[in-house]
């Protein structure tokens, strides 16, 4: 009631006077006219009318006129966004943004679904992302989970690809995980039964990632990058690689061998991929690997 002596006239006291004695159709004029005097102050654009408007359609909402409540609601998801972008001399505050949206979502508004959901996206994707030493993947997939209960698409992505960097992480022990294939694969199921599809298109990313790399051409300086998006790409389930696999660990066997392609010549490593082909059933290298004794 802070602003009950700014925001009172001679009308809203006549309708007050009305209601106090019982008088129905009085009370459902207060609320239209509050709803007026909180869209006057809405329209203004101005930040120190900002709290009036809030106070005339909260008083609109409780004398039950829908239109107060729905203005409200139309205002607070405003605020968010303003809070959430820095517009309008605002400064950017997520906390106050995430306040402003929950309220609006309180009173129906469905923009305001969808604004909470970009919220929560962005902030998974600020303790997903950067050097390895402040990622949290924790605190990441609660908040791609809290967006994509707000139906945010491009959560459910993140949440997927943060499910499947851990589930690299646990298992060759990288970035700071101890190898764990038991959480690994518990990531991995996290991620499929989030969104197959989505684990699909991952897969399908690193994939591509490895065909730019050797439509430009293998050598000993992009060889391991291809060797990861090609094994991410195959621990992910994508169908179909095993070929590309052992063309790859073919080649590089080869480049070792004869040490071209900036490889410096290695029997041993050559042998090693050679290896590797024939792990994956390739009879021409079953035959030309070497077991060491």
């Amino acid at each position: 009631m802070a602003f009950n002596e700014i925001i009172i006239d001679d009308k809203i006291k006549e309708l007050l006077a009305k209601i106090d004695s019982g008088d129905a159709k009085a009370k459902v004029t207060l609320g239209d006219y509050y709803n007026t005097l909180g869209v006057q102050y809405f329209s203004s654009n101005e930040e120190d009318n900002v709290e009036k408007s809030i106070y005339c359609f909260e008083e609109s909402s409780k004398l039950n006129d829908e239109n107060g409540k729905e203005n409200l609601a139309i205002l607070y998801n405003q605020l968010g966004v303003n809070y959430y972008n820095g517009k309008d001399n605002y400064s950017i505050d997520y906390n106050k943004a995430e306040d402003y949206f929950k309220k609006s979502l309180e009173l129906g508004n469905e923009n305001a679904k969808k604004n909470l959901g970009v919220l929560y996206n962005q902030y998974g994707k600020q303790y997903g992302t950067g050097n390895h030493a402040n990622i949290n993947h924790e605190m990441a997939e609660k908040f791609f989970e809290m967006a994509v209960e707000m139906d945010n698409d491009e959560a459910k992505y993140n949440l997927v690809k943060d499910y499947t960097n851990c589930f690299f992480n646990f298992r060759y022990g990288v970035n700071g995980y101890l190898k764990d294939i038991e959480k690994a694969n518990q990531m991995l199921t996290k991620a499929k039964n989030t969104d197959i599809n989505m684990v699909n298109k991952i897969a399908e990313e690193y994939y591509e990632k490895a065909k730019n790399l050797v439509a430009s051409g293998i050598d000993y300086d992009n060889y391991r990058k291809i060797n990861g998006y090609l094994k991410r790409a195959s621990k992910l389930g994508m169908t179909g690689i095993n070929s590309d696999l052992i063309s790859f660990y073919k080649y590089v066997s080869n480049c070792y061998s004869k040490g071209k392609k900036g490889f410096t010549k290695n029997k041993v490593k050559a042998n090693f991929y050679m290896g590797k082909a024939g792990e994956l059933g390739d009879a021409d290298a079953i035959k030309k690997y070497k077991p060491e004794k």
